[in-house]
């Protein structure tokens, strides 16, 4: 079983690129919708007579209790031999210890390291096997906690197609740092597109003219693939936001920088240990100053930058979900 992670962003994709994965290897995969049960019973209302209104009865902490109830019913009528958490920050502890009481062996994949390890590393007391999206904080997990790789899923993430309608395109979500950040960049006469998540966005923001109507519009990630296809450029720009300001500074590429050289794609990225292993013919920045330099002459450099793409390519050709999900299945077996 796959529990979806809750919040339908970037995590989403990591749950469909589980389930994809497994399926591949020939796992009987058994998929858990937690957003939808979660939306369901915070969205609920019930119409009082006396207050002639209507009213939802229930507290998030009560919310996040009925979904994981329901989760555990699935499982029960199911009876998965493993359980792959996604995220897992919703599914509370007595629903690990049920799972373990039916000889089921729960794997939490947590998504957001380093940012949010306070929490994971409480979380990850509870598993069978922990796996983290970078290493980090690797020594304040349990024993035998494994550093999972972002991956990619060939079937969305490829440069077929490739088609430039864009000279610049950014997907994400729109922390604060990432919005003061690139209203700083002087883009010139670039073609620039912004999608995802960006509701701190002013109307006399330099890049509100780069976001369509909806600033709250996520995009599927076959929709994202497809935005990198057509698009010369993109960049990684990391979320300084965190749970404590010492937990910013992580090791491992994001899931975009991954997805973007699968798709063929040249970005600019801020430096990080495995990013500078991984790609070095890729461009550094350090501030939005280096950055509309660096914008300005690859821009007028093409054939670099087709190199400096197909470069980035080669290199992560190997990290798909069906990879990981192969090693995932090993290391259960060893741990039987």
């Amino acid at each position: 079983m796959v529990v979806e992670p809750g919040p339908a962003f970037s995590v989403q994709d990591v749950y469909n690129g589980w389930c994809s994965g497994l399926a591949q290897i020939g796992a009987e995969v058994v998929p858990y919708n937690h957003g939808v049960c979660l939306s369901m019973f915070q969205r609920a209302m019930f119409e009082d007579p006396k207050l002639c209104g209507w009213f939802n009865p229930w507290s998030f902490d009560q919310v996040v209790m009925l979904a994981s109830d329901m989760l555990l019913a699935h499982a029960v009528k199911t009876r998965p031999d493993v359980v792959v958490l996604v995220f897992g920050k919703f599914v509370p502890h007595h629903t690990i210890r049920a799972l373990q009481s039916l000889g089921i062996r729960v794997v939490y994949h947590f998504t957001e390291s380093p940012y949010e390890d306070d929490l994971q590393v409480m979380h990850a007391t509870w598993a069978d096997l922990t796996l983290v999206n970078d290493p980090q904080n690797l020594s304040r997990f349990p024993d035998g906690t494994l550093y999972q790789p972002h991956c990619y899923d060939p079937a969305i993430h490829h440069p077929d197609g490739r088609a430039v309608e864009w000279d610049f395109t950014f997907t994400g979500t729109g922390y604060d740092s990432r919005v003061e950040f690139l209203e700083a960049v002087d883009f010139g006469d670039l073609r620039v597109r912004l999608e995802g998540n960006w509701p701190t966005v002013t109307d006399d923001s330099p890049i509100r003219r780069y976001l369509g109507d909806d600033l709250e519009a996520c995009l599927d990630n076959p929709d994202t693939a497809d935005l990198y296809r057509a698009s010369a450029m993109s960049a990684n720009i990391y979320r300084k936001e965190s749970n404590r300001p010492d937990l910013s500074d992580g090791v491992a590429v994001g899931p975009r920088e991954v997805e973007l050289a699968a798709c063929g794609t040249f970005f600019l990225r801020e430096p990080r240990p495995e990013g500078d292993e991984l790609f070095p013919m890729l461009p550094t920045f350090s501030s939005p100053d280096e950055f509309s330099e660096l914008l300005a002459w690859w821009a007028s450099h093409p054939a670099e930058r087709e190199t400096a793409a197909h470069q980035a390519l080669s290199v992560i050709a190997d990290r798909t979900f069906e990879q990981a999900a192969r090693r995932l299945i090993r290391t259960l077996e060893r741990l039987s």
